[in-house]
């Protein structure tokens, strides 16, 4: 299935992500920007400390994009002084931090991708000074999980989260761990006893199964457990906290679990709406209705009918859901969404009807014309789309290369609005659609595909991204940058739709890069609010600039900044 397919590749490009890598690339090597800075551990210098740095974006998907693009983590060790340094940057936008397994880092905010750590933004042949590290060590948090007979739960899901709800996760995702899914996730051993170390201090809580998974039956397992706490509690608000101090170890924080609560088994039939006939080519998934776009949530990876197209889930516990096929992104077909409930019985019947779609086709063009290598990157690109109907629809991605004269051809197409999209995770082009025509007229909210109808006059137009924005921020008055957050945002000015990119991703010396805008005018707004509740009123400074193509614009914007009031007693 080639929905698996995708998601078992993402898999695998994060365990290589995960993996070291020394050497920077040699397009690297040329450039001669730098950083350097010191680790101490207690006030003293921390020899043999390993120091991550890594292309970054603010958009999660841009970092995975760059994964594709071979722009690995580097890292370096500290020398007998604590001192690392890093030579031959590139100007961008980075991710630095320590990786000390048992030791804390001041806590840096999660880079808005996927990496963790402190955002510094180089500039061209810039030096970037005293990028310091002070480590603690690390507190622990072990116990043991059992289930209601008192037996050890083997290989159970251990989450740890902040008791505090204002306070950030505890750990980030860690760049060399083996697991591609972070620090997050701990496993039980065959004792039961899970250990968890290199936490900061603070108040945590510490749980085992369900929550946000109702419902779910992974890798086979046909057991569920309800959210569960420590000691032994299903009700959040009665969980008890565990509390570490720096360097200390909280041990047995044991959790009892339930019985199991009671699932079931839901079954039925695929297909063809035309004919009735069989439909087995495609696999089978449900999952629990997300209203609000209309669409459905998978709960599964998805099972294979048999030949006479007969399915049946396992495992499900009480709720509403939805049956449909996941199908291929080229598929002629497209899937109903068969609502089922589950009570407490075993639930059959369920019928899941496909039905052919409609052909879409139509022309890319990029606005303001393109040039042969601007041309040779549209042949290349994958042009993606999405479909609603008034109704529930099944999670569906279709796909269409575009031809080298620019034209394209979907298939399957629902009755609905359809929407166009650049999935730049995949497509790292320096695409954004502008806007989608039909008969020579703007289409705002999506083209409206008819039952039965064929669609041949879509015209796709878009907008070159290769502009760059890196800017400073300078501060007057008595404030500092430390004491707000930060966001600056650059909007298009003129031009229809309206288009805009913001960061808030400004490093400690208050530089910032914006990337992938379309060429033209922009206002350029930064926007502080105090880091207090009662700053409610936000501070902010605006500036003009021109983005070229193809080219980094620099900007500086000056904004007075009152200083922040002390804290009341």
């Amino acid at each position: 299935m080639r929905a698996f397919i995708k998601l078992f590749t993402l898999t695998i490009f994060l365990f290589i992500f995960a993996s070291p890598a020394q050497a920077q690339s040699s397009s690297t090597m040329q450039a001669s920007g730098s950083i350097t800075g010191r680790v101490t551990l207690g006030g003293k210098a921390a020899p043999n400390v390993t120091v991550m740095l890594a292309r970054s974006s603010p958009d999660a998907l841009k970092s995975m994009s760059a994964m594709f693009e071979a722009k690995p983590v580097t890292r370096v060790t500290t020398d007998s002084d604590g001192v690392y340094r890093f030579e031959h940057l590139a100007a961008g936008r980075y991710s630095l931090s320590t990786y000390a397994l048992a030791y804390v880092a001041p806590s840096e905010p999660r880079d808005g991708g996927l990496l963790a750590g402190r955002v510094i933004n180089v500039a061209e042949g810039q030096a970037v000074e005293n990028q310091d590290f002070a480590l603690t060590r690390g507190s622990v948090i072990t116990g043991r999980v059992t289930d209601a007979q008192g037996h050890a739960a083997i290989g159970q899901m251990i989450t740890l989260r902040p008791a505090d709800n204002d306070k950030p996760a505890p750990l980030p995702l860690d760049p060399l761990a083996g697991s591609p899914f972070g620090k997050t996730m701990y496993i039980t051993d065959d004792r039961g006893i899970y250990r968890i170390y290199g936490l900061s201090a603070g108040r945590y809580l510490v749980s085992i199964g369900g929550a946000d998974l109702t419902g779910f039956n992974a890798m086979g397992r046909q057991r569920y457990h309800e959210q569960t706490f420590h000691p032994g509690v299903t009700d959040k608000a009665k969980a008890a906290i565990v509390e570490v101090k720096e360097g200390a170890e909280a041990g047995g924080i044991d959790i009892r679990l339930g019985l199991p609560s009671q699932t079931y088994k839901a079954s039925g039939r695929m297909v063809d709406a035309a004919t009735g006939k069989p439909f087995s080519t495609a696999a089978v998934n449900y999952g629990a209705t997300l209203s609000e776009i209309k669409t459905v949530s998978p709960r599964t990876l998805g099972t294979t009918p048999n030949a006479r197209g007969e399915f049946q889930f396992d495992g499900i516990i009480p709720g509403k859901y939805h049956a449909f096929a996941s199908l291929d992104e080229d598929s002629e077909f497209y899937s109903d969404a068969a609502p089922f409930e589950v009570t407490n019985a075993d639930v059959t019947g369920i019928t899941i009807k496909l039905h052919r779609g409609q052909t879409v086709s139509g022309t890319v063009v990029v606005e303001g014309g393109a040039d042969a290598e601007t041309q040779a990157r549209l042949a290349q690109l994958r042009l993606q789309a999405v479909n609603r109907s008034e109704d529930i629809s099944a999670p569906r991605q279709m796909t269409a290369r575009v031809a080298p004269d620019g034209s394209f051809r979907l298939t399957g197409v629902q009755p609905g609005r359809l929407s166009f999209y650049i999935n730049q995770f995949f497509e790292p082009t320096k695409f954004a659609v502008l806007r989608t025509e039909r008969g020579g007229m703007a289409q705002k909210e999506g083209v409206q595909i008819g039952a039965g109808e064929t669609v041949t006059d879509v015209r796709v137009v878009l907008a070159n991204t290769d502009g760059t924005l890196r800017g400073e921020i300078k501060p007057t008055g008595d404030g500092s940058l430390d004491d707000y957050d930060l966001e600056v945002k650059a909007t298009r000015i003129g031009g229809e739709p309206a288009f805009s990119k913001e960061t808030d991703e400004i490093d400690a010396s208050g530089r910032f890069t914006i990337e992938e805008l379309i060429p033209g005018d922009y206002e350029v707004t930064v926007q502080a609010m105090g880091l207090e509740a009662r700053d409610s009123k936000a501070v902010t400074a605006t500036q003009r600039v021109t983005v070229m193509k193809d080219a980094e614009t620099t900007v500086t914007l000056t904004i007075e900044l009152p200083a922040r009031k002390p804290k009341d007693k």
